[in-house]
């Protein structure tokens, strides 16, 4: 009834129990098989009744640590079961001596019980686990004391015989077992208690976290000059504070109306998902530089601080997008002086190397024409000291207009330094490279500048053309090359193209 009772309380969510309901039925079994000696061969009912009663100790450790959720110790669990079928197969006819082996190593595995129970004391929470520890040291200690007693001389015919000894043994052990099973109903319900607290209180904790989240959530929306706003996993607008529906121009109508996209002009769909995905499985909030378009039209550069929360049960994307047009304003300005000349606009000495080395390499690897002029405007010094700088710089700003309208996008074209331009010309050969010179020096020539209200200045250069050979490992060769053909056409009489 024990057993059942036990079966009947585990089921399969506390497999535990079913095996300590396993254990009593081998309790029971074992006793039908004592009442039937003579019945049936004594190899069965003496070995295996008391297998049985050795297998109940080893099931009641197997459950234990079961109920523990660790790895039990077999092989110290299962010897004395394997000892005992040993001994006994070979002691058949000497009861005495296998009442004394089987007690004393019947009361070695209870003390061994107790032994797990001692060391796994702060694994249980509860009292179950003494009563445990109890049942199983009275019971070692009956056992001792019967095999202590036999020992002595102390003389029994039968173990189903009406002993005083084998009555108060009995007695004892059905008592022992009675706590034993009280002690296990008592440790799994206080574990499922115990369980069941430290859930609601992490529910609890839980919840006020969250609830304390949401409160700070709420006053960083009121208080925070950053454009706020919170996005569900589908990328529909759901909150924002005030600082950003004043950053768009929008109003409080639109929450629940618009989707990201409707103001952030390079979030696709799928980099929407991407960075709803990748927010959600880091720790670490993601930040990225975005375009966000107001009501109006007009467009901000804004760097957004992502975050996954969760807000009233619903996982969402917090946002906080902070205005960066300036700075991107700056760099924009730091990157034209790194890389333009200041007055011409055109591509400054070191720029104009990069290009062209870049451009170099990729006709020579794929064995392209390249050609380049090298421009120097003729007499502009006596420009300088005549009219003066400022009309110097005009002399500049224009011949680089001229370039830009007589030559083609894909040339690079570069200032030098002072009255000197160079320009490449990419898939361009030795002979075009020369009628492309005299429509430059042709159009140069016929350009008339106004320098100021009451002068207009006509200009000249003169143009050295190289073309890209084997001898040219670099751009600072083919630069060699236009120049010494520069110096021939400035010797020649200036306003010419010469070429090498």
């Amino acid at each position: 009834m024990m057993s059942i009772a036990l079966a009947f309380a585990g089921g399969r969510q506390k497999p535990e129990l079913m095996l300590w309901s396993t254990s009593f039925a081998f309790h029971g079994l074992a006793y039908v098989l004592y009442s039937l000696r003579g019945e049936v061969s004594d190899f069965i009912s003496i070995v295996g009744a008391n297998i049985l009663i050795s297998s109940i100790f080893a099931i009641l450790a197997e459950g234990f640590f079961y109920f523990l959720k660790r790895t039990a110790p077999r092989v110290l669990i299962w010897s004395p079961v394997v000892f005992i079928a040993t001994s006994f197969s070979f002691l058949l006819d000497h009861l005495a001596l296998r009442i004394i082996i089987g007690c004393a190593v019947f009361a070695l595995q209870g003390l061994l019980l107790l032994y797990f129970v001692a060391k796994n004391n702060h694994l249980i929470v509860g009292r179950g686990k003494y009563i445990f520890a109890a049942s199983a040291f009275i019971e070692s200690c009956i056992l001792v004391s019967r095999a202590v007693i036999l020992s002595q001389g102390y003389s029994i015919s039968t173990l189903t015989v009406a002993d005083p000894l084998n009555t108060i043994t009995y007695l004892c052990s059905i008592v022992c077992l009675i706590l034993l099973v009280i002690s296990l109903f008592l440790m799994t319900w206080e574990r499922d208690e115990y369980a069941l607290l430290q859930s609601e209180l992490g529910l609890k904790a839980a919840v006020a976290m969250a609830e304390q989240q949401h409160q700070e959530l709420e006053v960083t929306l009121k208080t925070a000059n950053d454009g706020i706003y919170i996005i569900d996993e589908n990328g529909l607008l759901i909150d924002a504070n005030d600082a950003f529906l004043q950053m768009h121009q929008f109003d409080k109508t639109v929450i629940g109306q618009l989707h990201v996209q409707d103001w952030d002009t390079q979030l696709e769909d799928r980099l929407l998902h991407s960075y709803a995905q990748r927010v959600r499985d880091g720790e670490q909030k993601m930040i990225f530089e975005t375009v966000h378009r107001c009501r109006d039209g007009q467009c901000l550069s804004v760097e957004v601080s992502a975050n996954a929360l969760v807000r009233g049960g619903q996982q969402v994307v917090y946002c906080a997008a902070r205005d960066i047009s300036d700075r991107k304003q700056l760099e924009t300005q730091l990157l034209a002086q790194a890389h333009f000349d200041y007055l011409t606009g055109l591509n400054n000495r070191r720029y104009f190397v990069e290009l062209s080395e870049s451009e170099l390499l990729r006709a020579k690897r794929y064995q392209k024409n390249l050609s380049l002029l090298m421009l120097d405007i003729d007499d502009f010094k006596h420009i300088n000291d005549t009219y003066g700088h400022k009309a110097g710089d005009i002399v500049l700003m224009q011949l680089a207009f001229i370039c830009r309208n007589i030559l083609r996008e894909i040339d690079i074209i570069g200032r030098l330094g002072g009255e000197e331009f160079a320009v490449v010309l990419p898939e361009t050969s030795a002979d075009y490279a020369v009628e492309v010179a005299e429509r430059l020096r042709e159009a140069v020539a016929l350009a008339s500048i106004s320098v100021n209200d009451n002068t207009s200045l006509q200009i000249t250069v003169s143009i050295g053309v190289t073309s890209l050979a084997d001898c040219h490992d670099n751009i600072d060769a083919l630069l060699l090359s236009a120049d010494k053909a520069l110096y021939l056409a400035k010797g020649a009489g200036k306003n010419q193209v010469f070429s090498a």
